[in-house]
Parts: structure tokens; C-alpha cells; sequence
């Protein structure tokens, strides 16, 4: 997966988790890679390679805590909605 997907989707992840209390745990331990990623997207930044670790980390903590294969994701809301899906057959089983 390119990297400025991933910088997409952590950047867009931010934007829905910052408040949310369920994922407070995420948003503390991922406090330097989502708002790099949501800075970098919207042009405020430019990231250095050192920087990309953070994001790339961060994208991976944020799949993680989604219970999600490691594949080719396009989207956030993909991400989440994979990630319902498959609670949702876990629940029926």
C-alpha cells in the first residue's frame, strides 16, 4: 500500500477519533502521528522520513485496534466498515 494512502486515511481517522471516548487509548498513544498526517494532507507540513514512521505506526495501531487484515484499504470509512462487518459475523456465530 503507497504511503500517501495510508497518510490519507490516518489523516481522515483523526478527524472521526479525536473526541471519541472508546478510542481515547489510540488517540494518546497515536498523539503525534494522526495530527502529522491530518497537517501533511491539508498541506501545513511537509514530512520527513523520520515523520512518515510515526504515520505509518499509526496506521498500523489504527488497523490493529480495527481487528482488519493487513491488505489494500482506500478509505477510513472502508476500513471501518470491514471492520463492522466482520464484528457483525463473529456476533452471528
Amino acid at each position: 500500500m503507497k504511503y500517501e494512502d495510508k497518510e490519507l486515511i490516518v489523516s481522515d481517522a483523526w478527524l472521526d477519533i479525536e473526541r471519541a471516548e472508546t478510542w481515547g487509548p489510540v488517540v494518546r498513544y497515536c498523539d503525534v502521528g494522526l495530527p502529522l498526517a491530518y497537517s501533511a494532507v491539508n498541506g501545513f507540513c511537509v514530512v520527513k522520513e523520520e515523520g512518515k514512521a510515526f504515520i505509518e505506526e499509526t496506521y498500523n495501531v489504527l488497523r490493529s485496534a480495527l481487528k482488519i487484515p493487513d491488505r489494500e484499504y482506500k478509505s477510513w470509512s472502508e476500513m471501518c466498515s470491514l471492520s463492522n462487518e466482520l464484528r457483525e459475523d463473529t456476533n452471528e456465530v
